[in-house]
């Protein structure tokens, strides 16, 4: 899928974003007492799986180290994966960790992007979460 039939599907984004947010507020008040951790893997996973598939735009590919992008989300994944294998051992501080160290080990990586590319990411993000989490 190029930019332009990702953002066709922008439409839809509302409905993905309030789906992910209701999510993380059952998440959170819900009666799982590893609810929390378990929703932002699973948005980890979401995301770590958009990255992998993600298409840049020309100029984009030019600035953004793409192989070194898919590279570090399997990377980050297989954390991601180990976490998920028990929650219990995902506590808040490792939660915060983990967080800190995705955004800044993908920062380096990601330069900056055009508005088109990054939200191309933002759908592919919020369609791997629905899709993933509907099979829960």
């Amino acid at each position: 899928m190029n930019n332009q039939e990702a953002l066709q599907n922008y439409s839809d984004q509302e409905a993905l974003q309030n789906y992910i947010d209701a999510y993380f507020i059952e998440a959170q008040t819900g009666s799982d007492p590893y609810g929390q951790a378990k929703a932002v893997l699973l948005y980890h996973q979401a995301m770590f799986a958009a990255l992998q598939n993600w298409q840049l735009c020309d100029v984009c590919r030019e600035v953004c180290n793409q192989a070194g992008i898919v590279a570090l989300a399997e990377e980050l994944d297989q954390a991601r994966a180990r976490y998920a294998a028990q929650p219990g051992t995902f506590s808040y501080e490792a939660m915060q960790d983990f967080i800190r160290e995705t955004a800044f080990k993908m920062s380096d990586l990601m330069g900056d992007r055009c508005e088109s590319c990054h939200e191309t990411l933002q759908v592919g993000i919020r369609q791997q979460f629905y899709h993933l989490a509907r099979k829960i």
